[in-house]
């Protein structure tokens, strides 16, 4: 794993030196990247009916070409996710639902958005902003799945304004998957939306992981979110 991981952080380009966020933002390349507009939706509580909750724009590498968006459903009403995926086609593609699931990818290379898609009654908000000063919690704050991958290294740690939020950004390497059971990369961005949680994870268990940490850093660093 170590020196796994230390191949990565070398291939992974010049962003993690970026002292000056402007400069590095001017700077960034952005040949071969594609950019989406997403829209994200949560439900009424009452009438499961779609609530609007922003528009997102984002550039992505050319090579995730498949979007589709779900309910994760889970054991209860409030316990799933509302998802949205950027993937290649060229892997197998799965959108995981209840409680647990038996399909195993052999490989994935994708990026996803979760978030909550109910509103949170107001004595049960656990997260309004991400404040630098609480970072050091929030670098282990991920969804409840994806923080259980056991055996986990850290490449990467940060705090920074995006457009005009606050994310705490989290790189590791698991040796297994949330999806599959090979070794996987994530990177992981969290910010808040109308008091619900806000993640974007990136996640590769393929063979050509080569450019993966750089790509999905600068498609992280290209987030602008506009609330409705």
């Amino acid at each position: 794993m170590t020196r796994f991981l230390l191949l990565l952080v070398l291939g992974s380009g010049i962003f993690f030196s970026c002292k000056n966020e402007k400069k590095g933002e001017a700077s960034i390349d952005y040949t071969g990247f594609v950019e989406k507009m997403i829209v994200l939706s949560g439900l009424n509580d009452s009438t499961d009916q779609a609530d609007t909750l922003a528009s997102l724009m984002i550039r992505v590498p050319a090579r995730l070409d498949t979007f589709y968006q779900w309910q994760h459903y889970s054991d209860c009403k409030t316990c799933g996710e509302t998802k949205y995926r950027l993937a290649d086609r060229r892997y197998d593609q799965y959108a995981e639902n209840g409680f647990f699931w038996t399909v195993v990818p052999d490989s994935i290379y994708q990026l996803n958005i979760w978030h909550k898609p109910y509103r949170e009654i107001p004595d049960s908000i656990s997260l309004t902003q991400v404040m630098e000063e609480d970072s050091s919690v929030y670098y282990n704050r991920l969804p409840d799945i994806v923080s259980s991958l056991a055996d986990v290294d850290f490449f990467k740690r940060e705090f920074r304004k995006i457009g005009d939020r606050n994310y705490v950004i989290t790189g590791f390497v698991a040796n297994t998957g949330y999806l599959t059971q090979s070794k996987t990369i994530y990177f992981v961005a969290l910010t808040h939306l109308r008091s619900r949680p806000l993640y974007f994870i990136a996640e590769c268990s393929a063979k050509d992981t080569a450019g993966f940490i750089n790509n999905m850093y600068k498609s992280l660093l290209s987030i602008r979110i506009t609330e409705k």
